[in-house]
């Protein structure tokens, strides 16, 4: 009735409704994955709205590709790819726990339970079960051995044993090529080309580079050894002027002279790369030269340097020419002024390989890779899609266990285990009252994932789960073997799980469930309650319409026409005239809609550490307060307009979890569809500036990913750095000067805010949106709004533009824009 009378086109479900359709909601996701788990899983087509195909069982594709609606499953879904995000693997473990977790939940509370009471038990097995796992994991020496069997153990999950067991020593090594301790593992350094051919057991390591064109001169050798390899970022083309300018000529020798003149600039520098050439190479015949250019090469430089004898590639993609350098060696040059032998790297073989329509350079036998290149084969392009979905997770397995330094015995040998420690000791000993029959509901949740391993395996579960119990009484490791039912030593079958994955799967799930659980009423509500502010009307005529107003127009200027000899009595028809207008549109009422929002859409995301500021940045722009409570975010969204320079701006504002346990929380979209970013630190804390690393070099992955498959051009997103609290003057720990370096070194913008103030909030905002403004234009996407007269110069190879000094008129905090 409350809610009713707020919005009278609100609906909500109260109690056990509320209750009844969350549970459902979650074992209703956990019904459609729940096949897909383990190496017995089975795969799902996928059918878009277009016909295409696709073939998975990866628990993350699916929940991307699926188009869920309902808000319960949504959220589970988020958790689960946040799991992915974190860990690289488990979201399907995810969406099987919290599903079991709530069911088992509803067997209590269906007797009369408290839901609060059945949280409070969810959180006590939650802390017994971490620390459970921290003494059941194996910390080993981490071998080679180790990691064979830890990336086969990742891919037998998502592809067949015959076909995991031939990818598995690639991955490996792979892995091991870029690890260079103690600095952390950048799988990105691990290129991933896809190339349609022949069988997939034929998917190999490359340590080195392959190129996706080959040389566009056909006279070029095909297959060089001991190559020098010149890395260049320069234009060997004809360029047009940036300004307008006209060259006029009378006679064939001034264009001859013309003609000259124009090449001059472009055979200069061909020369200085053919001296290096010989420089290094001389009248040796087994050295040779490549050149790879970021750049473009005309014909005519190409055949220079063909006659020359220099293999050169041209349009190189800019991903591949920095990992070119830490094949290599040597040093990518913006100029050939200053060219030395000591800029150039080396490979022992450099080859072109012609597939149908496409050609590949491989680039191989280097020194001392940096950066390898794992090539997939396959006979279609759902083999290939498979084993790269295989491939990722595998290389996230290893580098995980190399990181955490130890693993778990896997086939559900911890879930067992953990869950007669739970049922067992800790329910008798530590849980009181009625929280032991929480525990003993989350300990029934864990037996889920052997349960399903073994019905996927076509194996009673009953069966199973009991002849596991009776070996974990034992005192003895037991897991499911898959190929029998029987239970098995997983340590001996080398089967290893992920110390990270099972922990944040542990934690994730409980906060889930007991969130869920917790929900006592559902409310939704009309869209059109949000704003009642009035909208601009834009008139929507039919053909008939039209027609009478054209009879008007006509009818109008002719009146017009026939008082010329008065200007007076001109300008009064023509008022007349006017005056029609606004009576006809009354009269066609119908024709007349309302746009629902003419402003323009700007995606903006918050990032930063946990008890920074992000949710007081967010508030005090949206509410023009200050909030005093802190409060972990797990995912907000709002929205609120500005208007800057007279143009209306929507901005859609999305505040992230800081708090590494929920950072992944956010789905991976909002880094490629948002169109700014606020990087927020607390400058009283320099921990919160270095966790900024982080959150910049996810934005730029995945901006350049998403730039790379629309096949445009890479520029970097909109990024502003924030260093909130500067009302903390006398906590200070971060000066103004070394902020604003970090932020310049990162190609950002940078503010000093004090959202308890409200210092530089809107100026923040304001600076943001002139930004996103500016980007579009750039990008070719323009939308109407202020465009500095800079915007066209400013550009991502380009230095920001100078900074000016804002002084707030209540503070004296910095604001470099």
């Amino acid at each position: 009735m409350a809610l009713s009378l707020l919005n009278a086109k609100s609906e909500s479900l109260r109690r056990d409704q509320a209750l009844q359709v969350n549970i459902a909601a979650a074992c209703g996701l956990q019904s459609v994955l729940r096949s897909n788990l383990g190496p017995s899983g089975t795969l799902k087509m996928l059918v878009d709205g277009a016909g295409a195909i696709k073939l998975t069982k990866d628990g993350k594709v699916l929940l991307a590709e699926m188009q869920i609606t309902n808000p319960t499953a949504l959220m589970i879904a988020k958790a689960a790819t946040a799991q992915d995000e974190v860990a690289g693997d488990g979201t399907t473990s995810v969406c099987l726990l919290v599903g079991e977790l709530l069911r088992q939940a509803e067997r209590y509370i269906s007797e009369g339970l408290h839901p609060r009471v059945v949280v409070e038990g969810f959180d006590l097995a939650k802390k017994e079960a971490l620390d459970f796992l921290d003494k059941f994991k194996v910390e080993k020496e981490i071998d080679r051995e180790l990691l064979l069997q830890v990336a086969r153990t990742s891919l037998s999950t998502k592809i067949n044993s015959r076909l995991a067991g031939s990818l598995t020593a690639g991955i490996v090594d792979a892995v091991l090529a870029v690890h260079e301790p103690p600095k952390p593992i950048d799988l990105h350094m691990v290129e991933i080309m896809k190339m349609q051919h022949r069988d997939a057991a034929e998917t190999r390591l490359i340590k080195g580079l392959c190129l996706d064109h080959g040389a566009r001169h056909p006279d070029m050798p095909k297959r060089v050894e001991n190559a020098y390899i010149l890395t260049l970022n320069v234009s060997l083309e004809y360029e047009k002027s940036e300004v307008n300018s006209g060259i006029y000529y009378s006679t064939a020798g001034q264009r001859e002279k013309l003609i000259e003149s124009e090449r001059r600039f472009v055979d200069d520098k061909l020369r200085k790369i053919v001296e290096l050439k010989k420089h290094v190479c001389g009248n040796d015949l087994k050295k040779n030269f490549v050149v790879i250019n970021q750049k473009g090469i005309d014909p005519l430089s190409l055949d220079v340097l063909q006659k020359n004898g220099i293999l050169a590639l041209r349009r190189a993609k800019r991903r591949n020419m920095e990992r070119l350098q830490l094949v290599c060696g040597g040093v990518a040059q913006n100029s050939v002024d200053d060219l030395t032998p000591e800029v150039l790297g080396w490979a022992g073989l450099v080859y072109e390989q012609t597939l149908g329509e496409e050609k590949y350079t491989f680039v191989e036998e280097v020194k001392d890779p940096k950066s390898v290149t794992l090539l997939i084969k396959g006979p279609n392009a759902h083999t290939i899609t498979q084993i790269q979905e295989a491939v990722r997770d595998g290389l996230r397995a290893v580098k995980n266990a190399i990181e955490d330094k130890c693993v778990v015995p896997g086939a559900g040998a911890f879930e067992i285990a953990c869950a007669a420690h739970l049922s067992g000791d800790f329910k008798r000993k530590t849980a009181k009252g009625r929280a032991k029959m929480g525990v003993q509901a989350f300990a029934d949740a864990l037996l889920i994932l052997p349960k399903t391993l073994a019905a996927n395996a076509g194996f009673d579960t009953q069966e199973v789960i009991v002849a596991l119990q009776d070996e974990c009484a034992s005192a003895h490791v037991a897991g499911v073997d898959l190929r029998t039912g029987e239970p098995m030593d997983p340590a001996v079958e080398g089967i290893w799980d992920n110390y990270r994955v099972k922990r944040h799967a542990l934690h994730s799930c409980s906060v889930i469930a007991s969130n869920l659980l917790s929900v006592d009423e559902i409310m939704r509500f009309s869209r059109a309650f949000k704003s009642q502010r009035r909208r601009p009307l834009v008139v929507d005529l039919d053909l008939y319409t039209i027609l009478n107003l054209g009879r008007l127009t006509v009818l109008g200027l002719r009146r017009v026409s026939q008082h010329r000899n008065s200007i007076k009595d001109r300008y009064r028809s023509l008022r007349s005239f006017l005056k029609i207008l606004p009576t006809f549109l009354r009269i066609n009422r119908s024709s007349v809609t309302t746009i629902r929002d003419m402003s323009h859409p700007i995606k903006v995301v918050v990032l930063g550490e946990g008890a920074v500021g992000k949710s007081a940045v967010t508030m005090s722009l949206i509410r023009s307060r200050f909030v005093t409570e802190y409060d972990p975010t797990i995912e907000d969204s709002y929205s609120t307009s500005r208007t800057i320079e007279g143009v209306e701006y929507r901005l859609d504002i999305l505040d992230t979890a800081g708090q590494y346990e929920y950072r992944g929380l956010f789905a991976a979209q909002h880094l490629t569809s948002a169109d700014a970013f606020l990087l927020v630190y607390d400058i009283t804390s320099p921990d919160s500036l270095l966790a900024l690393e982080e959150f910049n070099d996810m934005i730029c992955a995945s901006s350049e990913a998403e730039a790379e498959a629309r096949g445009d051009q890479f520029l970097h997103p909109v990024r502003i750095v924030v260093g909130n609290k500067c009302d903390l003057a006398s906590e200070r720990k971060i000066v103004s000067g070394d902020g604003l370096s970090w932020a310049r070194g990162k190609g950002c913008y940078f503010m000093e805010t004090s959202a308890k103030l409200r210092v530089n909030i809107e100026e923040t905002f304001a600076l943001l949106v002139r930004r996103v403004v500016e980007q579009r234009q750039i990008q070719g996407n323009p939308i109407r709004g202020p465009v500095s007269s800079s915007s066209i110069a400013h550009k991502e190879h380009q230095s920001l533009p100078k900074i000016p000094y804002i002084e707030s008129k209540r503070r004296r905090f910095l604001c470099f824009c």
